[in-house]
């Protein structure tokens, strides 16, 4: 079975939430008329964070 991967640009981040050990961030991209609307929820286990956000701030540099 294949796999579809699905791309999403996002402009920010509106809200980010721990609950039972999941971090949930939710992205937003401004619409047509420059107003944010939500397109994306990310779950994440709380003890893969910190390898994530290493991630990120090794590309970053």
């Amino acid at each position: 079975m294949i796999e579809e991967r699905k791309v999403i640009l996002v402009d920010g981040i509106s809200s980010i939430g721990i609950h039972n050990n999941i971090v949930r961030i939710s992205f937003f991209r401004l619409n047509s008329q420059g107003q944010p609307e939500q397109v994306l929820e990310l779950n994440i286990p709380v003890n893969q964070i910190k390898e994530i956000v290493a991630a990120l701030m090794k590309i970053s540099k």
